[in-house]
């Protein structure tokens, strides 16, 4: 099922995450918060493809399948959608990057919620 290239490039995928952990689609930017070694691939109840294992997730509880024709897709919790993204796990873990910087204007952002633990952490180093 799977060689031993594979198995190297997907440790390799592992090994770069958080630095390479985007892979862009017509849905935009997906973020990789998890990739599973082979040994930890398993099938997932409830997604429309019953012979696809979970190959990773996002931090949204979407998961990244690897489907029985070779394809990685993504699959969206909400909507049950899957979204192929690649041919092959191969070509996945080639297109993974790193995200797009977020540049922000000022006067852009009108208010953010901040773990209180967190601002008090960052008032006794001197960062606020």
């Amino acid at each position: 099922f799977m060689h031993a290239n594979l198995q190297s490039a997907l440790q390799k995928a592992i090994a770069s995450l958080p630095q390479r952990n985007t892979a862009k689609s017509g849905l935009g930017e997906l973020e990789l918060r998890k990739l599973y070694p082979i040994s930890l691939w398993k099938p997932q109840a409830g997604i429309s493809q019953p012979d696809s294992v979970v190959v990773g997730e996002d931090s949204c509880g979407n998961l990244f399948l690897l489907a029985s024709d070779g394809s990685i897709r993504f699959w969206d919790h909400e909507t049950d959608d899957e979204t192929i993204l690649a041919a092959s796990m191969e070509s996945f873990l080639d297109s993974l990057s790193a995200p797009t910087p977020v540049v922000l204007k000022p006067g852009q952002v009108k208010s953010a919620w901040i773990n209180p633990k967190f601002l008090e952490e960052q008032r006794r180093k001197g960062n606020v």
